[in-house]
């Protein structure tokens, strides 16, 4: 039980520890420039906001990002990330000790490809023949608030915690749902979803499952076996969280791959999908034609060869990379 760790959250320390944490993905992005201009007097007015009760969100600005599919990502000013961010700082680390080790999105040295990787892995084992995948229906718009501030109130005793917790939970006035693209919104679809993972692990007593946020795989010996799970899992669904499955929900044999994460698995092999690879060729060919500005290319690039290593594509973006040096060299001559 996490207690009286209010003024923790409040301290300068914390919240100048958030600020640089948020600074360090959009330090060249304007709002962040104006907020680091005042910065002492800007954490100061956020600290005097958060003990004195007069703290209050900003607005949301929405915008929609389409790859690798459509999303609708809320945004909030730069003052109100730092203080989630700050929030988070103190919480996250006792809240995540009761997430299960294979729960993969969102937290620290975890991510896609260690969930792809670990997915490998169960294959390798005689009893994975079949895998049954599900996708949960608009989870982000369907977690009941209540439910989940309830379950904040297991981990955490300090009133004025929960009271803040509670104010950005429910920004809007709304019954349920969470806004992608918040710190806290984060934690909080990790928390919600940590009551199935406990279900599958250790009611179920499942071992080869892997969860990436709302899609997750359980891979087994038998048809009969999974039906019989996916029965019990939507039951839960339906009736513990509120939540249900959407119809991409599907059982089929291991040795024919499926899609996770962002990559197509088989058996001791990762390849990248299609859509991504053609995605990588389009963003070379805007950046070499000027559309794209160095660094962001830069950081994208590492982002995405991250992303393929291990992978029968990688050496697909070794010569994307060796393409783009060739360009500038060519530039430069």
């Amino acid at each position: 039980m996490i207690e009286n760790c209010f003024e923790e959250i409040c301290s300068f320390e914390n919240l100048y520890n958030a600020f640089d944490l948020v600074a360090s993905e959009h330090r060249h992005k304007r709002t962040a420039l104006i907020f680091y201009k005042h910065l002492e007097e800007n954490l100061i007015q956020l600290q005097n906001e958060l003990l004195w009760g007069m703290y209050n969100l900003g607005d949301f600005y929405t915008f929609v990002r389409h790859e690798p599919k459509r999303r609708e990502i809320n945004a909030l000013p730069y003052r109100d990330r730092v203080v989630q961010t700050a929030i988070c700082n103190v919480i996250e680390p006792e809240i995540s000790k009761t997430f299960i080790y294979d729960s993969y999105a969102c937290r620290l040295d975890k991510g896609a490809l260690k969930a792809a990787n670990r997915v490998s892995y169960f294959l390798n084992k005689k009893d994975s023949v079949y895998y049954l995948k599900c996708d949960i229906h608009k989870y982000f718009d369907s977690v009941n608030l209540d439910l989940v501030f309830n379950l904040y109130k297991r981990h955490i005793s300090d009133v004025r915690t929960l009271n803040l917790i509670y104010k950005i939970l429910h920004k809007d006035n709304p019954e349920k749902g969470i806004k992608i693209g918040n710190r806290l919104s984060q934690l909080t679809a990790n928390l919600y979803l940590n009551e199935l993972d406990r279900y599958i692990k250790f009611d179920l007593k499942i071992k080869y499952y892997v969860r990436y946020m709302d899609d997750f795989i359980i891979l087994g010996k038998n048809k009969s076996e999974l039906r019989k799970y996916l029965k019990l899992i939507e039951s839960f669904l339906n009736n513990k969280l509120f939540l249900e499955l959407n119809k991409k929900t599907n059982i089929g044999l291991c040795t024919r791959g499926f899609e996770f994460v962002g990559y197509n698995i088989y058996p001791g092999r990762k390849l990248i999908r299609k859509q991504t690879i053609n995605r990588t060729r389009r963003y070379v060919k805007s950046f070499m034609n000027g559309k794209v500005k160095p660094e962001k290319f830069c950081r994208s690039m590492a982002s995405i060869c991250g992303h393929a290593v291990h992978t029968t594509n990688y050496m697909f973006y070794i010569r994307q990379l060796l393409k783009v040096i060739r360009f500038l060299l060519k530039v430069q001559d």
